[in-house]
C-alpha cells in the first residue's frame, strides 16, 4: 500500500465475517495483527456506505436504523407544521405513516 501512498486507518478498519451461526460459533480470532502495534478486531456489525452489515446478513440493526431516522423525519415533518399553522399558512404537508 506503500508504493500507491496509501494509509490504513486504524481506528476505522474493521473485520467482519458473514456466515451461519453454526460456522460464527466456531470461530475463535480475536483480531489480526499488522505489525506496527496495530491490531484490527473481528466486528459483529459494521457500516459500510450506509448501510449496516451484520455477520448473519439479518439486517437487524439497518432496519432499526432506518424506522429511527423515518420517525425522527416525521417527528420533524410536524413540529414544522405545528409552525407553519400558527404562523397562518395553509395546511400543504403530506402525512405518512411507515409500518414495520
Amino acid at each position: 500500500m506503500n508504493q500507491y501512498f496509501l494509509q490504513l486507518n486504524d481506528s476505522k478498519t474493521q473485520i467482519i465475517v458473514f456466515g451461519s451461526s453454526n460456522v460464527l460459533k466456531g470461530l475463535h480470532i480475536n483480531g489480526v495483527n499488522l505489525g506496527f502495534n496495530t491490531t484490527i478486531r473481528f466486528m459483529s456489525t459494521v457500516k459500510n456506505l450506509g448501510v449496516y452489515m451484520e455477520s448473519s446478513l439479518s439486517f437487524e440493526k439497518q432496519v432499526s436504523e432506518l424506522k429511527k431516522k423515518c420517525f425522527r423525519t416525521l417527528r420533524n415533518i410536524r413540529k414544522i407544521e405545528t409552525c407553519a399553522i400558527e404562523l397562518g399558512y395553509e395546511r400543504t404537508t403530506v402525512k405518512s405513516v411507515p409500518t414495520a
